[in-house]
């Protein structure tokens, strides 16, 4: 059976049912973007309606995820890829906190400089040679007190060139942090000429 087909017809009071003549009033105009997006607002909600996305709940869904990550501004890693990274960089890292003691050193496989987790914990001044601590000090004076930002050193190990780097770890505010030392063969890199565009491996 065919539905019935409605029996309303529009004038300007409103919808009349021709069955029972009676008059059903329009509802006003509303604007449904502005209605959804204040109930959204007094719920606690924010941005525009379309994703109906709540940061708090979006952040407690995510937090689970994110529990023993280290966040930083440029993104978000796990301890393990952290140590991974360091220990992949091409150069030597050591780090020299704010009191001048050793704090960390990057373990990467073919180190330039035999570091041991014996100096963990011990005073900068007494990781280098008595000749050598007065330049130390001198670096580390200049760095805490904001009259320099690095220090460059190379020598000759071995027939090898070894590029030797000092900088003055700050804060967000300009206050020192410590000290990194970064070291790096730079033998090859000197014998770098032009440029190189195509992969050459050879499988």
């Amino acid at each position: 059976m065919a539905a019935a087909k409605p029996s309303f017809h529009n004038n300007r009071h409103g919808y009349v049912d021709r069955a029972s003549s009676t008059t059903i009033q329009p509802l006003p105009s509303v604007d449904l973007k502005f209605l959804l997006t204040e109930m959204w607002v007094k719920d606690g909600f924010s941005g525009e309606v379309g994703g109906m996305s709540d940061p708090k709940e979006d952040r407690k869904r995510a937090a689970p995820a994110l529990e023993g990550m280290l966040q930083f501004e440029t993104g978000t890693l796990g301890k393990d890829e952290v140590e991974a990274l360091l220990n992949t960089l091409p150069l030597d890292v050591t780090f020299v906190d704010k009191d001048d003691s050793v704090k960390y050193f990057s373990n990467a496989e073919k180190r330039i400089f035999i570091r041991t987790k014996a100096v963990i914990g011990r005073k900068v001044q007494l990781c280098h040679p008595q000749k050598s601590v007065h330049v130390v000090n001198r670096i580390v004076e200049s760095f805490k007190a904001g009259r320099k930002d690095e220090a460059d050193f190379w020598i000759q190990i071995k027939n090898r060139l070894i590029l030797i780097r000092y900088f003055a770890v700050r804060d967000k505010n300009g206050e020192y942090m410590g000290t990194m030392e970064v070291t790096q063969d730079i033998t090859d890199l000197k014998k770098i000429k032009g440029e190189k565009r195509l992969l050459d491996w050879k499988d």
